[in-house]
């Protein structure tokens, strides 16, 4: 999906694991979040289906549905109804280990995967299982050869078998630990005996003890799991699994180390572009499943409340069911670990959702049930609660002495009962986004095992004071800063020497001075690797001298990788803010310091990469002094790591100096710059960016013009609501990277360079909104070749396309609200490489439409939108489509007929929406309409199918 060739080839791209159960609302708002990048918040399927057709419709995209297993025909059909409206080229791949969901899915023959050749497999087991070990003696390694490729052998060409066999022997080299593998007894026990592939068990076979209880835990959790590393090193820890640390290492780390094992051994594997993010194959979950037995449940579906007296970890995905069987319960007293599946989404849409989802919906029953269930469970070690309604917690979770880990997140609770601070074996407490949690109890510090405490989102607004007795408290998400005696001042974090990876600290306004700053000794806690220093939003001061000492004592280590200052209330920053000793500093975000009138010198940060800077309210200039200070006079490079620089909200920012006098090289691997609400700036860009690839400048109304020419390597500009913004220009040749522009909403955007707009490689050119511009670039066909998608809407002034015509290999063509274009439509001369064209807009003086010879027959996708005057389409005009798959009409609230004749042979989907009277006719199936649609697969109107 990341490989560049898709990513050109298709608009949109979405993956989906299915696995056994084909959930069409699942699936589907999966997809639709996919190509969206937002949350969907319902799940009615016809609503959702809606949205997608609508998004799909006439982009190319590829869908891969990941690991099918559902054998209904039904199903299939209901799943893809909106599919169908995506352009020509869009693709549906169905991985699946069934010949019969192949035969119900299928457009094409099946593709099947063949086992791995012997050479192959054996390739790809060698390259896992001797890595980048050296052998000193070549006989060693040829000894080790001639084991390998007899159990290659007997890995019948199974990739997985292989690499996870080979993970197992990974760098070892005792001959004998080779032989045990090849000649064990496991491989006589056939795979129908046993349910799981010999190689597979005898990888789990050969894991260490240790590895082995990690390893097995994991099957209480569903298939396709995304697994967080980080928090379920925190099951495992809570559950004892982990032995203890030697030296310095921490429990923790020792998790770390047993999780890199069995991903080294591939029972995990990385999900890319997402950090920590771990799956597990459907093959090794059946592994771990099998292995388990009755000691880890998975409550699903029919099988919700059948565990028994032996279970010792149970996941559920709702309480409900288990009141059938309180005296299951009662059997399973010895229960370690009670988890909600839906507690634990790495998409925290997913999460938002569900909560949206209970919020709006009684849920009386499930509140009652830990209530009831909990008093039995007096060994629980791990605790997750699901998300919904609880405003209390149950008192009976005061008597699980045995608690280690407890998580309410996402839900009502208003406070946190005192009994809890008696768990004094509690481990990690987490209370994500209780909103309508504000204070803890004034006994937390009793809690001195306790080394995870998260309350990202919640409503906490100060802590309780004595939290520096939690000497062995290694993560805190965040620490609000009291201003009342029963609070904890910022002085309390000093004891705290064990914080590591995140922390923000809020209500900095409260830290009364340098030396109440100083206490908390943030310079020696070299484990922060990402902090957030936050001053009120809604306070001030008299004092800014002050206030820069307090930042001056919150100064961090040099570890440091991430800073975020927000609401700081002094004028300037201290020095050690940009000094080259932070040399692991890659993203600063600067928001809403309103009284800065500088920016601190950052040039120097040797690896920054990216630089946020929004809300400056008193910032007029930016000089010399933002690249570099006095005492880095001799630096020949500045921002010689930035990557992305973005600037924001800044209402007098006026002038941004140019680079003259400014010795060194600046910027040279700038990719992304975003300029956005400057009014007032009056500038050029920096001489000359020679990598900068995106630029967007937004809501800058004193910004007149830009030239291209020293943006040799540009790939995407887009400059929207600049409303003195007049003209693009480029003099020194052709712009061999540019691929999109976008210009929108520039009312006096009046021209492109006369001599056009050289820009062999563009391929999607969108303007709307500039009611001023009167023509497209000249010699469009010959300049833009490439050009693939062009747009213009709300353009009223441009009358015809350019001499020359259109480029030749344009695909896609949206005209929005543009009379005078339409008027004179009989020029157009539209390429024979269009595919899609949309007309959209109130065209009083079209009655008839397309007229003969005006739209090419290599049309797909045809779509009318807000014609208020169309009585029917032309017959002509239609009938030369004959490459037409996909026609959409809405909103033509006169056209009663569609042509004289049927529609084209090769229609395959027919939308109508808010044409009543035509609506009426399909409807009523009236014989001087139905005949002509009859034959078309897929009839819309008003958004249902029409039979």
């Amino acid at each position: 999906m990341d490989d560049d060739k898709v990513k050109h080839r298709f608009d949109l791209k979405a993956w989906v694991c299915v696995s056994e159960e084909l959930d069409a609302v699942k699936v589907t708002k999966t997809v639709l979040e996919a190509v969206s990048s937002c949350s969907c918040d319902t799940n009615d399927l016809n609503v959702i289906q809606l949205d997608l057709k609508e998004r799909l419709k006439g982009k190319k995209f590829l869908l891969v549905l990941d690991d099918v297993w559902n054998e209904n025909y039904d199903n299939w059909e209901i799943l893809r109804r909106p599919f169908n409206y995506g352009a020509q080229g869009s693709k549906i791949i169905v991985t699946t280990r069934s010949k019969k969901v192949a035969l119900i899915m299928q457009t094409t023959p099946p593709h099947y995967l063949e086992h791995l050749s012997e050479d192959d497999c054996w390739l790809l087991f060698s390259k896992h299982a001797f890595g980048f070990f050296c052998f000193t003696d070549s006989n060693e390694y040829h000894v080790l050869e001639k084991i390998g490729r007899e159990i290659v052998k007997k890995c019948g060409g199974l990739p997985l078998a292989a690499k996870t066999l080979a993970g197992l022997l990974r760098s070892k080299s005792d001959v004998k630990e080779w032989k045990n593998i090849l000649k064990s007894d496991i491989w006589n026990l056939s795979e129908e005996e046993s349910k799981i592939i010999p190689a597979l068990r005898i990888s789990y076979h050969y894991l260490p003890s240790n590895l082995k209880r990690c390893f097995v835990y994991c099957s209480i959790f569903p298939k396709d799991y995304e697994f967080i590393k980080e928090d379920l090193i925190l099951f495992w820890m809570a559950e004892n699994f982990l032995q203890s640390p030697k030296r310095e290492k921490r429990l923790e780390d020792v998790g770390h180390e047993y999780f890199h094992d069995l991903a080294s051994r591939s029972f995990f594997q990385p999900i890319s572009n997402m950090g920590s993010t771990f799956v597990m194959h459907d093959l090794i979950h059946d592994l771990a499943k099998y292995v388990a037995g009755e000691f880890c449940f998975m409550s699903e579906g029919d099988n919700a409340h059948k565990f028994t007296k032996r279970t010792r970890y149970l996941s559920y995905k709702q309480m409900s069911p288990f009141l059938k069987d309180f005296e299951g319960f009662s059997e399973a007293k010895n229960l370690r670990t009670l988890l909600s599946q839906n507690q634990y989404r790495s998409m925290h849409f997913q999460i938002l959702h569900q909560l949206w989802l209970l919020q709006r919906r009684s849920l009386n029953l499930q509140e009652k049930v830990p209530n009831i269930i909990l008093p039995k469970l007096k060994c629980l070690r791990v605790l997750s609660l699901p998300i919904g309604n609880f405003e209390t917690l149950p008192n009976s979770i005061g008597e699980l002495i045995h608690l280690r880990y407890m998580d309410v997140s996402y839900t009502k609770i208003k406070e946190l009962p005192e009994f809890v601070c008696d768990l004094y074996n509690l481990q990690t407490l987490k209370l994500r986004w209780c909103e309508s949690l504000t204070v803890l109890p004034s006994a937390m510090p009793n809690l001195i095992n306790l080394r995870h405490l998260d309350i990202e989102g919640s409503g906490i607004k100060e802590l309780p004071k004595g939290m520096s007795e939690l000497s062995n408290l290694q993560f805190l998400s965040e620490f609000s800063v009291g201003n009342k005696k029963v609070a904890a001042r910022i002085g309390e974090l000093g004891k705290l020497s064990d914080l590591r990876n995140r922390l923000s600290i809020k209500n900095l306004e409260y830290a009364v001075n340098a030396k109440d700053a100083s206490e908390a000794r943030l310079k020696d806690k070299k484990y922060i690797e990402d902090l957030e220093l936050r001053w009120g939003s809604d306070t001030d001061t008299d004092d800014s001298q002050c206030e820069r000492d307090i930042l001056d004592q919150l100064q961090p280590h040099t570890c440091l990788k991430i800073l975020s200052i927000e609401g700081y209330r002094g004028t300037t920053f201290p020095d050690w803010l940009g000094h080259a000793s932070y040399h692991n500093m890659v993203d600063l975000q600067l928001y809403f310091c309103r009284n800065c009138c500088l920016l601190p010198s950052l040039g120097q940060l040797p690896f920054l990469k990216s630089l946020h800077v929004q809300g400056f309210y008193k910032l007029v200039n930016i000089g010399h002094e933002f690249y570099k200070n006095d005492d880095n006079s001799s630096l020949t490079t500045l921002f010689p790591s930035l990557e992305w620089l973005y600037f924001s909200n800044m209402p007098v920012w006026k002038q941004w100096s140019s680079l003259e006098g400014v010795q060194g090289d600046v910027f040279p691997r700038l990719r992304r710059l975003s300029v956005i609400n400057c009014p007032r700036l009056i500038w050029d860009l920096p001489d000359h960016l020679p990598t900068l690839e995106y630029l967007v400048i937004e809501s800058c109304d004193s910004f007149m013009s830009l030239g291209m020419d020293a943006l040799p390597n540009l790939k995407s500009l887009r400059v929207r609501g600049c409303k003195t913004f007049a003209s693009l220009s480029v003099s020194k040749g052709p712009l061999l990277q540019l691929d999109e522009i976008v210009i929108t909403t520039c009312v006096n955007f009046i021209s492109f360079a006369k001599e056009g707009l050289p820009a062999p490689c563009l391929s999607i050119l969108n303007i709307s909104r500039c009611n001023n511009l009167k023509s497209l670039p000249n010699e469009m066909n010959s300049l833009l070749p490439m050009l693939k998608s062009l747009r213009i809407g709300d353009c009223s002034e441009i009358e015809s396309f350019p001499e020359g015509g259109l480029p030749p290999n344009l695909s896609s063509l949206v005209i929005r609200n543009c009379n005078k274009l339409v008027d004179h439509r009989m020029d157009w001369h539209l390429p024979a490489s269009l595919s899609k064209l949309q007309i959209y807009g109130k065209y009083v003086s079209v009655e008839s439409f397309p007229e003969e010879g005006l739209l090419p027959s290599s049309l797909t996708f045809l779509s009318l939108e807000k014609f208020s005057s169309l009585r029917k389409l032309d017959n002509r005009g239609i009938q030369n489509l004959t490459s037409l798959e996909q026609l959409y009409i809405a909103n033509c609230p006169m056209l009663e007929s569609l042509t004289e004749e049927k529609l084209p042979a090769s229609l395959i989907t027919l939308t109508i929406k808010e044409c009543h009277l035509l609506e009426e006719s399909i409807h009523m199936k009236k014989m001087e309409i139905w005949p002509k649609i009859s034959h078309i697969r897929v009839i819309w109107v008003t958004d249902k199918i029409v039979t």
